[in-house]
This record gives structure tokens, sequence and C-alpha cells, in this order.
């Protein structure tokens, strides 16, 4: 938003002003009004294709079965939390194209406000607005908005999990509010869960902000490394984080060391059934 202002020698220039909250507030509904009815407009007319149909018949399986299951009788527990969203909505507007991609839908439109709450703390209303608008219009995010996969869960529960994680840390640093530290804390550690049970991307969440608390806190880290008791419970998180990887890849079946493997040497992501 711009002003025109004449200054004291009488030239015309122009400064720019940030909007107020509410008017951020306002365009931003715009945005995500838009933005749904973008995702939403004849969701249910294309037929599925090969991965939604995948997504779909397991979800349709936990309907009718309580189980995850092909007709083949093998279990899939690849991104569990999707089907569970799928499963949910298929059972409130039963069986269809349109109920197996609703939930892409609200988490493709979700993230709009998202970016808006991470641009703004990040650098100011103008900022978040410009992102919450290129996410809103994006034919990326309009795309995989309308398909019964889980890449929109996936990318709203990372933002989340990146968001809370920086409320955490400054919380942290401010020392002025134990409730919110722990709060943020807590909000951090449910998306990451939910980051990993809806793709195995997830798991990148962690060395990411454990490297990040590290980097950003180094110096009053340091400090603890001279006390016992501070060095015993970094170990005591450090195993704990690692037991919960392992109770969450032995949840999904999922096979970690040949995930990294492939990650780190082939460069591509494993198939897994």
């Amino acid at each position: 938003m711009w002003k025109t202002i004449i200054n004291k020698d009488l030239k015309i220039r122009r400064i720019e002003i940030s909007p107020n909250s509410k008017i951020s507030i306002v365009i931003l509904l715009f945005l995500t009004i838009c933005g749904f009815f973008l995702r939403i407009y004849h969701l249910g007319a294309p037929s599925f294709w090969l991965d939604e149909a995948i997504s779909s018949n397991v979800a349709a399986a936990l309907v009718k079965y309580g189980t995850p299951v092909f007709p083949s009788g093998v279990i899939y527990m690849r991104s569990i939390l999707n089907t569970f969203f799928i499963s949910l909505s298929f059972r409130i507007f039963d069986i269809s194209e349109f109920s197996a991609r609703f939930p892409s839908v609200i988490f493709g439109t979700l993230t709009i406000p998202l970016v808006y709450l991470i641009g703004a703390k990040l650098e100011g209303r103008k900022f978040a607005l410009i992102a919450a608008l290129f996410v809103t219009f994006s034919v990326m995010e309009i795309t995989w908005s309308r398909q019964a996969r889980m890449y929109q869960q996936l990318q709203f529960f990372y933002l989340a999990s990146i968001y809370f994680f920086y409320e955490f840390n400054r919380n942290y640093q401010a020392r002025k509010n134990k409730n919110k530290i722990n709060l943020y804390l807590a909000l951090t550690i449910l998306s990451i869960i939910a980051a990993i049970l809806s793709h195995e991307f997830g798991y990148l969440l962690i060395p990411v902000l454990v490297s990040w608390f590290f980097i950003v806190n180094f110096k009053e880290i340091k400090n603890y490394w001279k006390d016992p008791g501070h060095i015993s419970g970094i170990v005591v998180l450090f195993i704990a984080m690692l037991f919960l990887i392992f109770l969450i890849s032995k949840f999904m079946r999922l096979d970690i060391l040949k995930i990294v493997s492939d990650l780190l040497i082939n460069n591509r992501m494993p198939i897994i059934s």
C-alpha cells in the first residue's frame, strides 16, 4: 500500500505503508475463500488416477473392515493419517471422488492462512499477504489440493511444525512465559508426528529443527556442557527422539535405513508399498 505526501521542499514523494491488521485480515479472508472455491470447483468430475485409486481403496477398506487392506490382503500403512482422513470423509459424504479429495481441499486451503502467519512473523504483513496470494493462485498448489493424496497434508503439517518451532524457540529465548514454551513445544512435536504419519519426508523435520535449535542457541548450549545434569538431559532427549522414530517406523512398516541410504546414495525416495 502506498501513500503520496508532499515534503517541506514541495517535492512529491511516495512512502510505503504496511496494511493494518484489520485490512490484512479482510484480504486474507478473501484469499482463503477464493482459494477454497478454486480447489473445490468440480472436485468430483475427473475420475481417479492410479495413485488416487490406491489411497481411496485402502480408505474404503478402513471404513468397511477397520483395516487399511488391499483386496489382495496386503496391509497398506504408508501415509496412514491421510488414509484416516479420507476414510473419515467417506463416512461423512459417502464413497466418491469428491469425498476422497475433500481432505486435500481442506489442507490446501488452510495452508493459505498458515503461510500468512509464517510470513507475518518473519517479514511483516505485506510480505505475508504476497506469500498468501501466491499460494492461493498457484497452479501447483491448486492441482495437488484436488488430489486424493497426502502431499497437501504433508505440506500443511510441515509448515505448521516450522511455525510452532519458531514460536517455541522465540519464547524459549525470551524466557518470559513457561506455559507458552511448553505449549509450542507440544504443538511442534504433534505437528512433526502428524507430518511423519502423512509422509516419510516428515522425518526430515527432526534433523532440520534440531540443527536450527542448536545453531541459534549455540552459546547457551555450550555452557550447558559444563553441567553434568544438562548433559544427561540432552542424552535422554536424544534417546527419546530415536525411540520415537523407531516406534513410528514400526507402526508404518518403514525401513528407515533403506530410506536414508536411497536419499543419500541414489538421491531418490524408495518405492514403499
